[in-house]
């Protein structure tokens, strides 16, 4: 679809990918399943070029750890939901 300048210029990219990453790392640190499993459940499932753990092999961990405290501190009510996975924090 085409999407106005004006609506796409207010999104972060990182309050939105942070969480799927997060969970994903969490699924595969559970042993729920394998890397490979979780990206092409989300490439498949829902038509994404990339899987999250794709994408997050090529971000720093740091920005993720750092979108998901921005994330904590605006929304303190859904703060457990945005806690890093121990994944994430080794």
């Amino acid at each position: 679809p085409n999407i106005p300048k004006e609506i796409g210029e207010g999104v972060d990219v990182m309050m939105l990918l942070a969480p799927m990453i997060n969970h994903a790392i969490y699924l595969v640190d559970s042993e729920v399943a394998d890397e490979d499993s979780v990206d092409k459940a989300i490439e498949l499932g829902y038509n994404w070029p990339k899987g999250p753990l794709k994408i997050y092999r090529t971000l720093s961990r740091k920005s993720i750890l750092k979108a998901l405290d921005d994330l904590r501190s605006r929304f303190p009510d859904l703060a457990e939901f945005y806690q890093p996975s121990r994944g994430l924090l080794r």
